[in-house]
């Protein structure tokens, strides 16, 4: 899931993820995850192009 927030013309977008538990300390350290309450976080799209780039390269 994306989320986008329009604010004064400037589009932000996020990757939206439901972590298990004993990860989400793991994802804030090593990703820059922001936790939102339950299992719910997001990264910004620097961190998801780094893992992007990591994981599917051409």
């Amino acid at each position: 899931m994306f989320l986008n927030i329009h604010c004064w013309q400037v589009h932000i977008n996020f990757v939206a993820f439901t972590a298990k538990t004993k990860l989400i300390r793991h994802y804030e350290k090593t990703l820059g995850a922001y936790h939102f309450g339950g299992h719910r976080m997001i990264i910004p799209t620097h961190s998801a192009e780094v893992l992007i780039d990591k994981y599917f390269k051409n």
